[in-house]
């Protein structure tokens, strides 16, 4: 990503984990008893504020820049890509299924995991533009 709006949009998306992870962690320190339940609801409700307003902004900013959706989709299709080879060769380990398998399986996701560094996705579109299998 390199346009403007992309650094914008990747800096929103970040800023969104990151109330995530308060959110979380002010959750286990209530939980805890380390945060007084005042103070957990204001850290909430104000968090919670600021991630409505992100998520319209980032909506609008998909809406109205297709590039920053399909980069989108594509950075996710690649993670998605990164936890199918994980769980095959964690499969392979596991011994649930055999090398040969195994192999297949894993050069099935590199053509997908090809197709998308490529900019085309495997999602949309109708098909990965081979057969599986």
């Amino acid at each position: 990503m390199t346009s403007e709006v992309e650094e914008v949009y990747e800096l929103l998306l970040g800023r969104e984990r990151a109330i995530d992870a308060a959110l979380d962690a002010v959750a286990r320190l209530h939980q805890d008893d380390d945060v007084p339940t005042a103070m957990y609801e204001a850290f909430t409700t104000e968090y919670q504020r600021e991630t409505e307003q992100l998520r319209a902004v980032i909506s609008t900013l998909r809406s109205e820049y297709p590039e920053v959706e399909r980069e989108q989709l594509l950075v996710s299709e690649r993670r998605v890509l990164q936890e199918e080879k994980n769980a095959v060769k964690d499969a392979i380990r596991a011994g649930v299924i055999n090398d040969d398998i195994g192999e297949r399986l894993l050069e099935e996701i590199d053509l997908k995991v090809d197709l998308v560094a490529a900019g085309e996705s495997t999602v949309l579109g109708g098909g990965e533009g081979y057969d599986e299998f």
